[in-house]
C-alpha cells in the first residue's frame, strides 16, 4: 500500500470509531449469558472447544515467558508454532489448529493490558506481583462478531468450530428490535460451555422502572444483613454445604496436594466437583443480591453508607462477610442512579437527630438510648433513619474527606437550622 492509501485507510477508520462513540451515547450495554447443550454437540466439536481453550493457555504462557525474558509482549510475533512443555518439563513445539486468529491477539492484549495496570500501580505506590503462569485458561474473546451466525434463534456458528451449535437462552435478547451485538465471550466453566454476547440497545427502547416518591435509608450490618429505615430487615446468609466440606476433606488425602507433586486423577475429579460446588454458592449469592436490588431500586433515592466491608474481617466477623451477600448489593447499589452515598466515618449510629448528642455505644448493645433527650430506637433502624436525615440536610454526603471536627460542625448546624424552623412555625 502507498502512503495515501495508509493515510486514507487510517482516516476512515478514525471517522468510523468517532461516529461508534457517538452512536454509543445514546445506547446501554447489556450482556446476556447462554449455556451451550454439551449433549448436542458432536465429539469432534467437544475435542474443538477443548483444544480452543488448551491452545489459548499454551500461547498465554508462551507470551508470557517472553516477557519475563526482558522483551516487551507486544514485540511477540504469534506465528503458525507455539512453544509449551509436558508434564515432566520437555519442551514441545505444536502448530496452531484450533485457536481463532482474533482469539489470538485478544490473549495477547490480555497480557499487555494487565501488565500496564500492574505498572500504573507500582508507580502509584502499590506493592504488585508478576503475572503468573495460567494452568488453565477459562475466556476467549472474539471482538468481531460477522462470522457469528444464528438459525432459528438457538442454533449458532462460532468461529474455527465446525457446524453448529445449539445454544439456550437466545431468545432473552434476539427478539429485541435494533439490538447490536458488538463481541462476544466464550467461556468455559465447571458446569460447561457459555457464550456471553455484549449488546448495546437505544434508550428509548428500554422500558423505565417505575419508582415511588419515597427515600430510603439502608444500614448494612451482620446480626441482620440489610435494615431499612421503614423497619424492614433482611437477613442472607449462605454457608458452605455439607457436600463441599466433605469434598475438601476427600481432596486433602489425594496425591497432588502437595507443592510439586504430580496430580492425580482422583484429585483433579475431586476438585472438579469442589469447583461446580463453589459456582453453585455464587450463583446463589448473585440470585439473591440481584432481587434485593431490584426491590430497592424502586425507591427514587436509595441512602446507603460507604462501609469498609474489608476492616470488618479484620475485627472478628471474617464468616460473617464471606456468608453475606453484603459486597454484591454494594457494588450493584453503587452503579445505579437513584443511590447516594454517605461520608464512611459519619455518625449514622452515635448520632441523636432530635439534640445532636453522640452517644458511645458497643456492639453488643442493640438499642440506641439517648441520655441528653431520651430518645430511644432499635439501633440498625435508628442508623438508616438518620442516612436519611443526613442526605436531606446536606450532612456528609458523598465521599467526602472529612475529619471528625468538620462532620460535628456539620451536624451542629443541620441541628440548629431544624430547631430555628420549628420555633418559627
Amino acid at each position: 500500500m502507498t502512503e495515501e492509501q495508509i493515510k486514507k485507510r487510517n482516516l476512515a477508520i478514525k471517522n468510523a470509531m468517532a461516529d461508534t462513540l457517538l452512536k454509543r451515547k445514546g445506547q446501554v450495554c447489556r450482556v446476556f449469558t447462554c449455556k451451550l447443550q454439551f449433549n448436542k454437540l458432536s465429539s469432534l466439536q467437544k475435542e474443538q472447544l477443548k483444544m480452543m481453550f488448551v491452545e489459548a493457555k499454551w500461547l498465554y504462557n508462551d507470551i508470557l515467558s517472553f516477557s519475563n525474558d526482558g522483551n516487551r509482549p507486544n514485540d511477540y510475533n504469534i506465528g503458525q508454532m507455539v512453544k509449551h512443555y509436558d508434564q515432566f518439563g520437555s519442551e514441545i513445539i505444536t502448530s496452531f489448529k484450533y485457536l481463532h486468529s482474533q482469539m489470538k491477539q485478544e490473549v495477547k492484549k490480555k497480557i499487555c493490558s494487565s501488565l500496564k495496570g500492574l505498572g500504573a500501580l507500582k508507580r502509584n505506590g502499590h506493592k504488585v506481583g508478576k503475572l503468573k503462569f495460567a494452568s488453565e485458561y477459562n475466556q476467549l474473546h472474539i471482538k468481531q462478531c460477522n462470522n457469528l451466525k444464528f438459525k432459528n434463534g438457538k442454533r449458532v456458528k462460532i468461529p474455527n468450530l465446525k457446524g453448529l451449535v445449539v445454544v439456550n437462552g437466545c431468545n432473552q435478547f434476539l427478539n429485541i428490535k435494533g439490538i447490536e451485538i458488538a463481541c462476544v465471550d466464550l467461556l468455559q466453566t465447571p458446569n460447561g460451555y457459555y457464550i456471553s454476547f455484549c449488546t448495546f440497545i437505544d434508550k428509548k427502547k428500554i422500558k423505565k422502572q417505575k419508582r415511588n416518591n419515597k427515600i430510603l435509608g439502608i444500614d448494612f450490618g451482620c446480626s441482620k444483613s440489610f435494615t431499612t429505615s421503614e423497619g424492614k430487615m433482611y437477613d442472607f446468609k449462605v454457608e458452605e454445604s455439607d457436600r463441599l466440606k466433605k469434598l475438601q476433606r476427600s481432596l486433602n488425602k489425594k496425591i497432588g496436594i502437595k507443592r510439586g507433586q504430580k496430580k492425580s486423577n482422583n484429585f483433579k475429579r475431586v476438585q472438579l466437583q469442589i469447583q461446580k460446588e463453589y459456582l453453585k454458592l455464587k450463583n446463589i449469592k448473585n440470585d439473591k443480591a440481584n432481587k434485593i436490588v431490584n426491590e430497592l431500586s424502586k425507591y427514587r433515592t436509595v441512602i446507603i453508607q460507604d462501609e469498609n466491608l474489608t476492616g470488618w474481617k479484620e475485627t472478628g466477623h471474617g464468616k460473617k462477610v464471606q456468608h453475606s451477600i453484603l459486597g454484591r448489593v454494594k457494588s450493584k447499589l453503587l452503579l445505579k442512579d437513584n443511590v447516594k452515598v454517605i461520608n464512611r466515618f459519619a455518625p449514622t449510629t452515635k448520632l441523636c437527630r432530635k439534640c445532636g448528642s453522640l452517644m458511645d455505644l458497643s456492639l453488643s448493645n442493640r438499642i440506641f438510648k439517648c441520655s441528653c433527650c431520651g430518645e430511644t430506637e432499635q439501633r440498625d433502624i435508628h442508623a438508616a433513619k438518620n442516612m436519611v436525615w443526613m442526605y436531606k440536610n446536606a450532612v456528609c454526603v458523598g465521599h467526602t474527606k472529612l475529619k471528625h471536627v468538620e462532620i460535628e460542625n456539620q451536624i451542629s448546624k443541620a441541628i440548629k437550622k431544624l430547631k430555628g424552623s420549628i420555633c418559627e412555625a
